[in-house]
C-alpha cells in the first residue's frame, strides 16, 4: 500500500510540474498585462497542474479511464470557476489601486487626500492612510515654507525702509558740513554719531540673526546668576535710559541660576530691555523683574514698559522676523511697538536654551517674559 501511494504521488508531482511549466510558459503575455493578468495566470497554472497529473495517473492505469475523464472536467471547471474568482479579486484591486492614484493626485496638487469609506483591503487602507498623513505633513510643512518667505520678504522690505532713515539723515548732515551752511558742528557730530550708532546695532542684530539660524560657532553651557545678569543689564543701559530720559528700575524677587551661554542671554536680555526704552516716551518708566516661574523648575525675566502696546492684529505676528507693529491708538506719538530685529534675535537664543519668550499688553504697555529652566 506504501509502495502504490508513493507511485501515485511522484507520477502526479512529476506530470504537475510539466504542467505547470507548461502553463507558466503560455500565460507570461498575460501576466506582464498587470495584476488581472497575474491573477489570471495562476488559476490557470493550478488548473493545468491538476490535469497533468490525473492524465499521468490515468495513462500509469493507476485509475480507471472514465474516472480520469471525471476528474479531468471536474478539475477544468474548478479551473474556470478559480479564473472567475481572480478576476473578481483583481478587479477589487484595481478599484483599490484607483483610490491610491486618487491620493497621489491631491498630493502631487498640494492637497490633502480625502478620507476613503469605500471597502478596501487591510494593506491598501493602511497605505491609504499613510499618504493621507504623508499628505497633511506635506501641506502643513509648504504653509511653513510660504510662511517663512513671506515673513524674508517682509524683512529685507522693513531693512531697506530702516536703512533708509539714518543714511537720509547722514547724507543731510554731511551736506550741510560740506557746505559749511550748518554753524552748529556739534549738533551735526552728534547726529552722525546717533545714525551710525543706529545702523551698528541692526548690521550687529542681523549677523547675529544670521549666526543663529545657521548654528555657526559654539554656545558656552555654564551655571549663569540670573540676579547678575539683572544687574549687568540694568547698568550697561543706565545711561541710554537716562538719555531718553525714562526710569529704568530693577528687581530680583528670587535667586536663580540656568545653565546656557553667559553672553547670548546678556544680549537677549539687553535686546529687551533697550527696545523697551526706546519705544517708551519721556518720563516713562521700564520695569525689569526677575521672578519664580508659574511651574516649579522655571524662573521668569520679565520686562515692562510704557510704549502703548500692540495692535490686536500684531500679536500673532510676534514670532515673524523683525515685526514693525501698527500702534494703539494711545501710543505715545504714534510710534510703533515693533521689537525690530532685536525681538528676534532674543527668541532664538531663549528658544536655543529651551525656553520660551511670551508676550501680553498691559495697561499703558506690553510686557516681555523670558522663561527659563533652572539649573539642576
Amino acid at each position: 500500500m506504501p509502495h502504490h501511494f508513493l507511485h501515485i504521488l511522484a507520477i502526479a508531482l512529476l506530470w504537475g510540474a510539466g504542467g505547470s511549466a507548461v502553463a507558466w510558459v503560455l500565460t507570461w503575455p498575460v501576466r506582464r498585462r498587470g495584476w488581472t493578468g497575474g491573477h489570471v495566470s495562476i488559476a490557470v497554472v493550478a488548473t493545468f497542474a491538476t490535469v497533468a497529473a490525473i492524465a499521468g495517473n490515468a495513462r500509469a492505469m493507476l485509475i480507471s479511464t472514465d474516472d480520469g475523464h471525471a476528474t479531468i472536467v471536474a478539475a477544468v471547471i474548478a479551473g474556470l470557476l478559480a479564473s472567475v474568482a481572480a478576476l473578481l479579486s483583481a478587479r477589487t484591486f484595481r478599484r483599490d489601486s484607483a483610490f491610491l492614484h486618487t491620493d497621489i493626485a491631491h498630493i502631487n496638487s498640494g492637497g490633502v487626500p480625502t478620507r476613503n469609506t469605500e471597502p478596501m483591503s487591510p494593506e491598501l487602507r493602511g497605505l491609504h492612510h499613510a499618504m493621507r498623513e504623508m499628505g497633511a505633513n506635506l501641506a502643513d510643512a509648504r504653509k511653513r515654507e510660504y510662511a517663512l518667505e513671506a515673513s524674508r520678504r517682509e524683512l529685507v522690505a522693513w531693512i531697506s525702509d530702516d536703512l533708509r532713515t539714518p543714511l537720509t539723515g547722514l547724507r543731510a548732515a554731511a551736506e550741510e558740513l560740506g557746505d559749511d551752511i550748518g554753524a552748529d558742528h556739534a549738533r551735526h557730530h552728534d547726529r552722525i554719531t546717533a545714525e551710525v550708532q543706529q545702523l551698528t546695532e541692526m548690521v550687529d542684530d542681523l549677523y547675529e540673526l544670521s549666526r543663529l539660524h545657521v548654528g555657526m560657532g559654539k554656545r558656552r553651557n555654564e551655571r549663569v546668576d540670573l540676579s547678575a545678569l539683572l544687574s549687568t543689564t540694568m547698568s550697561n543701559l543706565e545711561r541710554v535710559a537716562h538719555a531718553e530720559k525714562v526710569r529704568l528700575t530693577g528687581s530680583a524677587a528670587v535667586a536663580a541660576e540656568v545653565m546656557g551661554d553667559p553672553g547670548q542671554l546678556n544680549r537677549a536680555l539687553t535686546n529687551l530691555v533697550y527696545n523697551a526704552i526706546r519705544h517708551t516716551p519721556a518720563r516713562g518708566a521700564v520695569t525689569v523683574e526677575l521672578r519664580a516661574g508659574e511651574r516649579p523648575g522655571q524662573a521668569l525675566l520679565r520686562v515692562t514698559d510704557r510704549c502703548g502696546g500692540f495692535a490686536p492684529g500684531d500679536v500673532p505676528r510676534l514670532r515673524d522676523i523683525g515685526l514693525h507693529g501698527d500702534p494703539l491708538d494711545d501710543a505715545p506719538s504714534g510710534e510703533t511697538a515693533g521689537g525690530g530685529l532685536g525681538l528676534t534675535v532674543t527668541r532664538e537664543i531663549v528658544d536655543a536654551h529651551d525656553g520660551a519668550v511670551e508676550f501680553e499688553n498691559t495697561d499703558d504697555g506690553c510686557a516681555f517674559t523670558i522663561v527659563l529652566p533652572l539649573a539642576s
